[in-house]
């Protein structure tokens, strides 16, 4: 029998998966991750309410009156593998929904901080900046922290990666990392938790260029290639589409952009009725 899923569907799994992991440490009920995939083992009913089925996945909610049983848990590690190409159609709390080039057909792929290795990666516009966004880039500055040539390049990163900014000699073509304080449209103000000179401003030539390579999913656009390894759950009479459990997924932009995160509105032709399909290697 062929299984059809809706989008409210899929919201319901990628919303229980987007728990995982992040039940409390002391908590005697949570699920322990595997040491293979990394992955928690997975609740699959859908019968039951979507807030029951974030909680257990969660570690909660194990002696209410619902009655799980072992079949209920599925073991990542079981599971098939899969490798597969294709593109993102729109990005869900938790992971995404996809099509692959084997299918060209809806696939929910879940994503979990530690147990996907994941990265995303392309070029934007400098329309992109914001404040308190991080970046880095290649630059020489005088003394007074401004700098001799305009930027043409620039890597956006994490927040985290501001913790490993160096200090920036001046006159000395130094690796500029540290927080946007101000952006305009063909410049920027910088500050630098190291060194001396602790702020940096400048100007962007005229075909700067904006550089992705980060581990956050909110980055990823409708259209965008990816390429993932993962774990395979096939639709059955509960999960009525496959799912696919990544341990490592990158995700490349579709060319130069000027879109933000959670911008962006392609859909696919036949949302209303989706059916899951994957090839299992």
């Amino acid at each position: 029998m062929k299984h059809h899923v809706t989008a409210s569907a899929l919201l319901v799994l990628l919303t229980a998966a987007a728990a995982y992991g992040q039940a409390p440490l002391d908590d005697p009920y949570a699920i322990p991750r595997s040491a293979v995939t990394g992955w928690p083992k997975f609740y699959k009913p859908l019968k039951i309410h979507p807030h029951d089925q974030l909680y257990y996945a969660m570690g909660w909610c194990r002696t209410n009156h619902y009655y799980y049983t072992a079949a209920d848990l599925v073991d990542i590690d079981t599971l098939d593998e899969v490798h597969e190409h294709g593109r993102v159609v729109e990005l869900r709390d938790g992971g995404l929904i996809a099509w692959f080039d084997s299918a060209e057909k809806p696939i929910a792929v879940h994503v979990h901080p530690d147990a996907t290795r994941l990265l995303v990666r392309g070029t934007l516009s400098p329309a992109v900046l914001r404040r308190e966004m991080v970046v880095r880039f290649t630059g020489t500055v005088d003394r007074g922290g401004q700098l001799r040539q305009p930027i043409d390049r620039l890597d956006l990163c994490t927040a985290e990666a501001e913790r490993q900014a160096v200090e920036v000699l001046p006159d000395v073509p130094s690796t500029v990392l540290g927080k946007i304080v101000r952006v305009g449209r063909d410049h920027l103000w910088l500050v630098i938790k190291a060194g001396s000179i602790r702020a940096v401003r400048g100007t962007l030539a005229p075909e700067a260029t904006v550089r992705l390579d980060v581990a956050e999913l909110r980055w990823a656009l409708p259209g965008s290639r990816l390429s993932l390894e993962g774990r395979i759950y096939p639709a059955d009479k509960r999960i009525p589409a496959d799912q696919v459990f990544a341990t490592a997924l990158e995700i490349e932009l579709p060319g130069s952009t000027d879109a933000l995160p959670g911008e962006g509105s392609e859909k696919p032709s036949n949302e209303g009725s989706w059916s899951g399909g994957v090839s299992r290697r």
